[in-house]
């Protein structure tokens, strides 16, 4: 196994990984976070920013 994921990432096989962003809120909003995942209405990622 380990000789498999040695290369992982490089080369010509290496490929983006995208990852849909549905919404960005900040730590204040969690709770509108929380409640806008668990509506499962969601395409992408909910995005929580700790940044303050």
């Amino acid at each position: 196994m380990q000789q498999h994921l040695s290369g992982a990432g490089q080369g010509d096989t290496a490929r983006r990984l995208r990852v849909p962003l549905e919404a960005t809120y900040p730590v204040e909003d969690i709770r509108v976070a929380v409640e806008t995942q668990a509506a499962r209405h969601v395409r992408g990622k909910v995005v929580i920013d700790l940044a303050p």
